[in-house]
């Protein structure tokens, strides 16, 4: 598949190469049609990857980046069009090379987060649908309310070797959509304000992971509780110990992102002062059709 697409216009989709990270970059920066969601990667790991593309046709007119990080769902993760009146053809071409590309790797659902809404006027007609929605939370102060604490519950920070016990937490709490790999875990430990394991009786039964944000505004990326501890207090024990931890660090607000169909983690969040801003964001899902060798 080294050439997707070749036309009369010589339109052509090939795998992206760290020589074409300069124009890229540059589009990125340039073109109103550009989209980022990196979580903690960087654009140069994703080269080498099934779903990594660039669009030439009389110079470099597009890219897209979709991952899959772990298996069997996959993230765009990147895409920029140079603006003008092919920009909807070029992106047709693109995520249909990418689709066919991310089949073959079994992959059965791409999702695309519209952090800037100028592909909801074509996303319907490459099959992709909004299945969940992000909204924003925020706690102006760092107070904390009154919360159980489990017997024999013990939080720590994160230690190297509990990262692959982290990715079996994330495959046996979430959707596919929604996990993280190793790799993304280890990155997102490095560039941490604060992340820390919770344990009972030796068992890691969940974690937070939390980043630093402009304006002394501690941001919550990640609070993972195992689905048969649930509701047994491990989740307020988790996010007191966090803000504890923001107010040691001279952090003055705390902010978060949860799913508006995730009543039990709005409760919690809720309930400790956490008031949501009615920012949502759109998550657009295509599910891919199971790869046929044979065709």
């Amino acid at each position: 598949m080294e050439i997707a697409n070749r036309s009369a216009s010589t339109t052509i989709v090939r795998p992206a190469q760290r020589s074409d990270l300069e124009v890229i970059n540059r589009l990125l920066q340039e073109q109103f049609y550009s989209h980022v969601h990196i979580d903690w990667f960087t654009v140069e790991d994703w080269f080498g990857d099934t779903g990594f593309v660039v669009l030439e046709e009389e110079g470099l007119m597009g890219s897209i980046a979709a991952t899959a990080a772990p298996p069997p769902a996959a993230w765009v993760r990147l895409a920029v069009l140079r603006y003008g009146r092919k920009a909807a053809t070029h992106l047709t071409t693109l995520i249909e090379n990418v689709c066919t590309r991310l089949r073959q790797e079994h992959i059965c659902e791409l999702a695309w987060m519209s952090n800037k809404r100028w592909a909801d006027q074509w996303l319907p007609k490459l099959d992709f649908a909004i299945e969940h929605h992000i909204e924003a939370y925020v706690k102006e102060e760092l107070s904390i309310p009154a919360h159980p604490q489990p017997a024999d519950l013990v939080i720590r920070p994160l230690l190297p070797e509990d990262l692959p016990l982290l990715v079996q937490l994330e495959e046996e709490t979430f959707a596919p959509i929604w996990r993280h790999n190793h790799k993304g875990l280890h990155l997102a430990w490095h560039q941490a304000l604060s992340f820390d394991v919770a344990l009972i009786n030796d068992r890691v039964v969940g974690f937070q992971h939390s980043v630093p944000s402009p304006n002394k505004v501690a941001h919550l990326a990640r609070m993972t509780v195992h689905p048969s501890m649930q509701g047994s207090g491990i989740g307020s024990a988790l996010l007191a110990h966090a803000l504890q931890g923001y107010r040691s660090r001279g952090y003055r607000s705390a902010s978060l992102n949860t799913q508006t169909d995730n009543q039990a983690s709005q409760k919690l969040y809720k309930r400790f002062g956490f008031a949501p801003t009615n920012y949502r964001l759109p998550i657009w899902v295509r599910h891919l059709e199971k790869y046929d060798e044979k065709t």
